[in-house]
């Protein structure tokens, strides 16, 4: 998939919720001006049309982009385990979801939820987060790559299995005040990894345990070529090492992509 793809769905999404918005704001306006109900609506239909015309203009501005980003054809799409270089793309959905691309604007993979359906939109984050979650990494024709789990409660353990469900690595957490610190395991229990990231999770690497370079993720702005497929300030970008082994790799990808989740969370 291309980010064109993306950014068409971005803006389906953003005009549908716009224009559902505006009809139950002209609805509720329409009741308040034959008085039908006594409360003052006022306050309610400047909310309503202003979040309406919010997402009706990033609906246009996304479905523009998708019209005049250029993604140069390629006769092969791009494959996750020969990419080291990534653009972590949060999506639309009722639960975390997050699509990585290439510099060149083709999606490698996606951690998406292993179940999702409307029942969580009405859930709150807040309480989403002590309950049971579960991701699937999937490459871009659906293949299943690996699973993450985490238990009930607040920040337990995050397992994380291949794609066979054989567990490879976990991510422990130590209780802190302040940022996020812990360790990654292996499947037996053995340290590969230590890490404090702070707080914000705006820039952070990963090494080994022997100080070998896993990753490196950062918040900010892109290279100007790779800005011109990615148009928004601030994106989300991973570095891999080449030299990793494909479970270290994919300890790496679900490893980044919960960190994201922690921090939209």
């Amino acid at each position: 998939m291309k980010i064109n793809n993306y950014y068409q769905k971005t803006a389906k999404y953003s005009l549908w919720i716009g224009g559902f918005l505006c009809t139950a704001g002209i609805i509720l306006f329409a009741v308040n001006l034959f008085n039908i109900v006594k409360e003052d609506l006022n306050g309610t239909l400047i909310s309503i049309f202003m979040m309406s015309a919010t997402l009706i203009t990033v609906g246009i501005i996304n479905r523009n982009r998708s019209i005049e980003v250029i993604v140069e054809e390629s006769e092969h799409q791009s494959e996750y385990h020969k990419e080291n270089e990534f653009i972590m793309m949060k999506m639309t959905s009722s639960v975390f979801h997050i699509a990585f691309y290439t510099p060149s604007g083709y999606m490698t993979h996606e951690m998406k939820g292993f179940k999702m359906n409307w029942i969580h939109w009405l859930i709150p984050k807040s309480i989403q987060t002590f309950m049971k979650k579960e991701w699937i990494i999937a490459d871009h024709s659906g293949y299943k790559l690996g699973y993450v789990s985490q238990s009930y409660g607040l920040y337990p353990p995050v397992k994380i299995y291949d794609g066979e469900r054989d567990l490879i690595g976990e991510i422990r957490e130590s209780k802190s005040l302040v940022g996020i610190k812990g360790s990654i395991l292996d499947q037996e229990g053995n340290s590969l990894s230590d890490f404090d990231l702070g707080s914000l999770l705006y820039d952070y690497k990963l090494h080994s345990l022997d100080h070998t370079f896993w990753c490196h993720y950062r918040e900010g702005w892109l290279p100007l070529e790779w800005g011109k497929r990615f148009k928004d300030v601030n994106q989300d970008t991973l570095v891999i090492s080449p030299n990793l082994p494909d479970n270290k790799k994919l300890i790496v990808h679900a490893f980044a992509g919960y960190m994201l989740y922690r921090k939209s969370s």
